[in-house]
């Protein structure tokens, strides 16, 4: 959308959508570099819930500093969703602390800075960042995560966000353990998604949640015998993926409990 001022010099390249995302509405799409006659122009800014950046809606060639996003969020100290899709280099410093927010969706393989202060109010995020982003997030009532090739081995760096109850963890190379599981005690889905290095669940410590466990696409994944350690388990889902072992092991113990268990494209070996 593109809306043209009475100067003829200016135009304004900013989007915005009043759909929203999630009750949350209107949302900014940052188009080009913002200035302070965007909101002399449009009087309408003072009433955006949500700012949107991305790289693929910019002119090419256009990187993070043209666009003094700084100046625009300070401008914004309440806003109540943020999305940033970023190839290139971005500083999460010039978001600044903006303790509004409910939901955060951030794909930037190359960031530098963090997420400034508490969010309170933070419910939701879908991230792909840094694992020191993750570790540094003060987000009391965070209640949903997904995070997109981190880096960690084991649950350490999540486990201060204790009122988790739903985690999914996707294309993580290097994870291999369940530690730090026993700290999430609101939890009651998790998800291991094409995690290449998962190979069991022996490291769950004995604990009630989660009640519901997926993994998906984990092409070493052979053992599963380690779920008896949720004593609240309900349904156990264990899907293959193109490369994935044959056959997986299951305790026969589980089939006594009234446990759901569904397994896609392996043989389920019971021992």
């Amino acid at each position: 959308m593109k809306a043209s001022s009475t100067d003829s010099d200016y135009s304004f390249e900013h989007g915005i959508d009043h759909c929203g995302y999630g009750g949350v509405a209107p949302i900014l799409c940052v188009g080009g570099p913002v200035t302070a006659q965007d909101f002399v122009e449009r009087d309408d800014l003072a009433a955006i819930r949500g700012v949107s950046v991305s790289q693929r809606g910019l002119a090419k060639g256009t990187k993070w500093k043209d666009l003094n996003l700084s100046f625009l969020f300070a401008a914004l100290p309440g806003i109540e969703y943020l999305r940033v899709l970023f190839d290139d280099p971005i500083n999460l410093d010039d978001i600044g602390h903006q303790p509004s927010l409910r939901h955060v969706e951030v794909d930037c393989p190359k960031v530098r800075g963090t997420l400034k202060g508490e969010m309170p109010h933070l419910k939701t995020a879908q991230v792909r960042w840094p694992d020191e982003c993750t570790a540094s997030m003060v987000a009391p009532a965070l209640e949903q995560l997904s995070l997109i090739r981190p880096l960690f081995q084991d649950l350490s760096p999540v486990s201060h966000l204790t009122s988790l109850r739903e985690l999914d963890i996707h294309y993580a190379r290097n994870f291999q353990s369940l530690l730090g599981l026993q700290r999430l005690s609101a939890l009651t889905r998790l998800g291991f998604h094409n995690c290449p290095n998962l190979t069991d669940l022996s490291s769950i410590e004995p604990q009630s949640g989660p009640r519901q466990v997926v993994v998906s696409g984990c092409v070493r994944f052979t053992d599963a015998c380690g779920a008896l350690a949720l004593g609240a388990l309900a349904k156990l889902c264990i899907h293959a993926g193109e490369k994935s072992p044959s056959e997986v092991r299951l305790p026969r113990a589980i089939a006594s409990m009234p446990v759901e268990i569904e397994v896609r494209g392996m043989a389920s070996v019971w021992v």
